[in-house]
């Protein structure tokens, strides 16, 4: 762990959670690119550069039971989301579970070239979002 990411952790009121963000809980293949700048890690492999990686499984939590059990409704909760291509599963299941009812503002980052799903598919999803909740959803050059 990096030391600002140290530094991070011992502040009040933080709790740190060294998981991956997915849609249950268990363990996952989490793929590590091996390079400090560039394509980051994810879930889903490179496809660009598949043989520069390497996997290993890791924990990881549902994020909408995580949300669930850690706010309430009435809690204002700002979430940053850049996830490398785990967004569409993490945020469908939400959709579907109604945690997104728990998030006031959400900054997005999509990365659909590693998912399995198509631009279109974002962009629908982020449609159905802004029609669905009352999530205040905005892209990543906004944050």
């Amino acid at each position: 762990m990096r030391e600002e990411q140290l530094d991070f952790i011992k502040k009040e009121n933080v709790n740190f959670i060294n998981k991956v963000v997915w849609t249950y809980d268990g363990e996952i293949t989490f793929y590590a690119s091996g390079r400090r700048h560039g394509q980051a890690n994810s879930i889903y492999p490179n496809p660009n550069k598949p043989r520069n990686e390497n996997s290993r499984q890791l924990e990881c939590i549902d994020f909408s039971n995580w949300i669930k059990d850690t706010f309430s409704k009435d809690d204002y909760i700002v979430l940053k989301m850049d996830i490398e291509g785990a967004e569409y599963d993490v945020l469908s299941k939400m959709l579907a579970d109604k945690t997104l009812d728990y998030i006031n503002v959400m900054y997005l980052e999509c990365h659909y070239e590693r998912a399995n799903a198509t631009p279109e598919e974002f962009i629908a999803l982020r449609q159905r979002i802004k029609n669905e909740t009352n999530v205040d959803a905005r892209s990543a050059i906004e944050w």
